[in-house]
């Protein structure tokens, strides 16, 4: 099931932390560029050997409502390291250095570390020191060259298993325990609840200097998407004409659809604005360029006034409406809230179709 994409291209650095659940910043600076694979990526700059930032997804919402933390997962990412050898210190009884982790709330389970040679190494936390790594991989990367790696986990005390991936070849896999050794500590619960990425740390200058674009994050639970996904490209499209709905009401702009296409959004300068509910607005979108895999509705939206509010992500399928989850909104400052669908809402656990998306309209309802 896919719970979160990203493509690092429709928005600009001081958006940042309104897009991922947490942004840390110690020790490193953190920017969007224009420098990705195909488009935009994110670029961690670390500035000196304390660097241990990092960027945290938390998934909330799924196609058919709140998300149900699991045991399983699958990551996948386009990786370009400028400086290989300025990585390292990695503390063998501690993960915060890795490049990966999964967490499970504040507990790290197991971190993916990324070795000054490109390799990877996959420990457990809180393991004591001297205790050896789960497992090495056979290969890794090659320095300032895009890769596209993917991170599949279970988590489990005796029979968990992790596989990384590097353009879709394996070059490690695990089976046994994947669990944090928490002696004298009662055990987390079988699950993860977040994912931390780009948190490798540097050992000597050049410091590291890492680029990253093309972000997928799903589950095991099916009915779609529930393996590694593969090399993939997310690339984003906006509103590109007058949908069936405009009663939300443009300023700015003479056309609420005009309000909505710009890269990066750019706040007041032209925007819809409700305050009835049921108001209605949706758009057909710019023509993808591919078949799709998923999709991602992205809302950047506040409240006027302080006090809650809530909306609905919606899509109109041949001529139908259907609605997602409701997102409550309590804020005056700006933040994006995110809406994966795995499927086309008309024919349930089916795939979306380029035919079918071109064809459909994409918007918002108001629902207080």
């Amino acid at each position: 099931m896919l719970l979160f994409i990203d493509g690092c291209s429709h928005y600009d650095t001081s958006q940042l932390a309104m897009k991922w659940t947490t942004v840390s910043s110690t020790g490193v600076t953190w920017s969007v560029v224009t420098e990705g694979r195909v488009d935009g990526c994110i670029r961690r700059l670390a500035s000196g050997n304390t660097a241990r930032g990092y960027l945290e997804v938390a998934p909330f919402i799924t196609q058919g409502g709140a998300w149900t933390p699991t045991a399983s997962g699958r990551f996948g990412c386009a990786l370009k390291v400028a400086n290989l050898t300025a990585n390292g210190d990695h503390a063998g009884d501690d993960v915060a250095g890795s490049l990966f982790v999964v967490m499970s709330g504040s507990t790290p389970m197991f971190g993916v570390e990324l070795n000054s040679n490109g390799t990877f190494t996959v420990r457990n936390h809180w393991t004591f020191p001297g205790t050896p790594a789960l497992a090495n991989s056979i290969e890794g990367l090659a320095d300032d060259a895009w890769a596209y790696v993917e991170i599949g986990w279970t988590l489990h005390k005796t029979s968990g298993t992790v596989i990384v991936r590097k353009n879709g070849t394996i070059i490690l896999s695990y089976a046994g325990p994947v669990w944090p050794d928490m002696y004298p500590f009662p055990d987390p619960v079988a699950t993860w609840t977040s994912i931390k990425v780009l948190g490798a740390q540097s050992q000597v200058t050049p410091v590291l200097d890492i680029r990253m674009c093309d972000v997928y994050l799903c589950d095991l639970t099916g009915p779609l998407h529930d393996d590694f996904l593969g090399d993939l490209i997310v690339a984003y499209v906006t509103p590109r004409a007058i949908g069936t709905y405009s009663e939300w009401t443009p300023i700015g702009e003479a056309n609420n659809w005009q309000c909505q296409d710009d890269v990066p959004p750019n706040d007041e300068t032209d925007y819809v604005t409700a305050r009835v509910v049921g108001k209605r607005d949706s758009y057909p979108f710019q023509a993808l360029a591919g078949e799709p895999i998923g999709m991602q509705l992205c809302t950047y939206c506040r409240t006027e006034v302080s006090g809650m509010a809530a909306f609905v992500p919606t899509a109109r399928v041949g001529g139908v409406d259907y609605e997602y989850a409701t997102f409550g909104i309590g804020d005056t400052a700006y933040t994006y809230y995110l809406q994966p669908i795995d499927s086309n809402p008309a024919t349930p656990g089916v795939e979306w179709t380029k035919a079918i998306v071109d064809a459909s309209e994409f918007g918002l309802t108001k629902k207080g």
